[in-house]
């Protein structure tokens, strides 16, 4: 959710996606109107360059600050939430004085506060020895809530602010919703809180979750990488496809149902299935291998040599 208190904002978030994790964003410039706006537009150049695959996000804090002291020379600056979710789900995170960010674990009903060390970027040239990671990991029906403070800064008119605490109550409340239903429920209370007040700041709310039905998909998934080393495909197909019907986004059970099809011969729907997972992961080693393998049954050898050309240039 995102409503800016202008034209232009001071708040934005992204979310930059790599073949084996996942970064997500939130950052809220000083002030509000142009001059945050030009920081944020600073921000996003510097998050987009600093961000790589396996680099922590307190290590991306210290190189954009390193940038935007260098860009900006006047006493703007910016907080920010930076996570970063791995493959088996564990997500390190980093705080740069943004709100605490908001982690609902399924298992338990109950909710922890994230934060870690770290000051305001853009405001120091040396705060880079401030920022620290932290880690801690996923499970099913586990949700993570970042948020900027225009959230629960805003006041009614009894100058009473809606606060961290009523927050993390109606998050409680609505945990039966989905994820998007839940966050407009919030916005909706902040708004009855609010009743006539006015708008002073800019309000963001992002929120992830991992799926409920995650740790059926990991039982059915890994139990059909063992029965296919046990060389029982079949078995192994329909764990694979059962599997798929609970997550079909995940790239990784296109890849398993392609070597499926593949060791069973049938190479049209195994070509389709490695097509289809190397659009998602195109540098993925193993599936630009089975792809070679199928395409030079199939007779397209040139697509095969091509294929072969791209994996000598990764190794």
């Amino acid at each position: 959710y995102y409503k800016a208190m202008g034209k232009v904002s001071g708040d934005y978030y992204d979310v930059y996606r790599y073949p084996s994790s996942l970064y997500v964003l939130l950052a809220d410039a000083s002030g509000h109107g142009v001059p945050a706006a030009l920081v944020t537009m600073a921000a996003k150049q510097a998050f987009s360059n600093a961000i790589e695959e396996n680099i922590q996000p307190s290590e991306v804090f210290k190189e954009v600050n390193e940038i935007l002291c260098s860009k900006i020379k006047t006493s703007d600056y910016l907080t920010a939430f930076l996570l970063r979710i791995s493959e088996n789900n564990r997500m390190e995170y980093a705080n740069a004085s943004h709100t605490k960010a908001i982690h609902f674990i399924h298992s338990k009903k109950e909710f922890q506060l994230l934060d870690t060390n770290g000051i305001f970027i853009g405001a120091l040239e040396d705060a880079g020895s401030t920022y620290e990671s932290r880690h801690t990991r996923l499970q099913s029906g586990d949700r993570v809530y970042l948020y900027t403070d225009g959230l629960i800064e805003h006041k009614n008119p009894e100058k009473e602010e809606y606060g961290q605490d009523r927050l993390i109550k109606m998050l409680f409340d609505t945990q039966s919703l989905n994820l998007q239903d839940q966050v407009y429920a919030v916005i909706n209370d902040l708004e009855r809180f609010m009743k006539n007040a006015e708008v002073k700041d800019d309000i963001s709310v992002f929120a992830i979750e991992l799926q409920p039905n995650w740790s059926k998909f990991i039982e059915l998934y890994n139990s059909g990488i063992h029965l296919l080393r046990l060389n029982k495909v079949r078995d192994a197909l329909f764990n694979f496809a059962e599997a798929k019907k609970l997550i079909p986004s995940y790239a990784g059970i296109k890849y398993q149902l392609a070597l499926v099809y593949y060791q069973m011969n049938e190479l049209d729907k195994s070509k389709l299935l490695i097509e289809d997972f190397l659009t998602d992961k195109p540098k993925d080693k193993k599936g630009i291998q089975l792809a070679i393998n199928i395409f030079m049954k199939t007779g397209e050898k040139e697509r095969a040599r091509n294929l072969a050309n791209e994996l000598k240039e990764l190794a």
